[in-house]
């Protein structure tokens, strides 16, 4: 049975500390440290799962991921105005033809 990352440590005879299990979990606050210790459970904790009400689990954005959703919100706009012109231009059509189609009717 693995020990996790501290197994190393504990074959040699150290111990790992409560500050540098405390700088593991300020660095890596997704990080399990009954998986670093213990080996058990899964390594990166379930943000859902987090118990602590201070816990903050924020995943950093990038510029390309910004700009990739300011030209997606953009062309969803874009999208359902193209829709909406469409749509009135279809309506038109109708209402075009309906009227051709009454005054052929009245013809006959």
């Amino acid at each position: 049975m693995s020990l996790g990352l501290a197994e190393g440590v504990l074959r040699r005879g150290k111990n790992i500390g409560s500050g540098y299990l405390k700088r593991i979990k300020t660095n890596y606050p997704d990080l399990n440290l009954d998986w670093v210790l213990f080996g058990e459970g899964e390594m990166i904790i379930d943000p859902q799962m987090v118990s602590e009400e201070t816990a903050v689990y924020k995943k950093e954005v990038t510029l390309d991921e910004l700009v990739d959703k300011k030209i997606q919100d953009k062309l969803d706009k874009v999208e359902e105005m193209l829709k909406e012109i469409i749509t009135n231009q279809i309506d038109d059509e109708i209402i075009r033809v309906e009227k051709e189609i009454s005054k052929n009717g009245q013809k006959s």
